[in-house]
């Protein structure tokens, strides 16, 4: 992580607390508080931001892992009330004893680059729907309304992975199954 991208995604996932906590460890604690602090070091930094788990270890960013055992509407970052879902949320079916539906929120321009991943961790089927039909690409199919993880050799361990451009969502798969064969995805349309 460079110390110039910190403050960005500080200020991205923890707000005015976080450009606080950015100010005090930069050294720049006479301004906030009247001391005198010495500069702390780019790696004292990282470190002590991955205690706070605002980041991982290396300065990267944490990523949400949520476990959806029902069916699930996924709720746009742009929510006034904060329950949104920030992107890159791994949602997975742990726990499951059945199907799991998510549904993506419908694409808009301002959620440009949002993605969310869903992981098989039950030997249950996901289904990734879209809000508005016709709004997923997939491979060969530019008005797809899901991707799903349903064939039963796949299920555990399969991945995908959901981008918003603006005006649809792109859906691909993320991962290969045992032997390096290619996990199934199965596109309803």
């Amino acid at each position: 992580m460079h110390l110039a991208t910190l403050p960005l995604q500080l200020s991205l996932q923890a707000g005015v607390l976080g450009a606080i906590i950015l100010a005090i460890l930069l050294g720049l604690s006479s301004v906030v508080f009247g001391t005198n602090m010495p500069a702390p070091s780019q790696s004292d930094i990282v470190r002590q931001l991955a205690a706070w788990r605002v980041c991982d270890p290396m300065g990267g960013p944490l990523r949400r892992v949520v476990a959806k055992t029902a069916d699930y509407t996924i709720v746009s970052p742009l929510a006034t009330d904060g329950t949104g879902d920030a992107s890159g949320t791994i949602f997975t079916n742990r726990g499951a004893t059945g199907a799991v539906v998510l549904t993506l929120p419908a694409p808009i321009l301002a959620l440009t680059g949002l993605f969310y991943d869903v992981v098989g961790i039950a030997a249950q089927s996901i289904t990734v729907a879209t809000a508005t039909a016709d709004t997923l690409i997939v491979t060969n199919d530019t008005a797809a309304d899901s991707l799903a993880i349903a064939t039963a050799s796949d299920k555990i361990g399969a991945a995908m992975r959901f981008i918003c451009d603006g005006t649809s969502w792109i859906g691909f798969g993320l991962s290969t199954g045992a032997g390096g064969t290619a996990d199934t995805f199965t596109v309803a349309t």
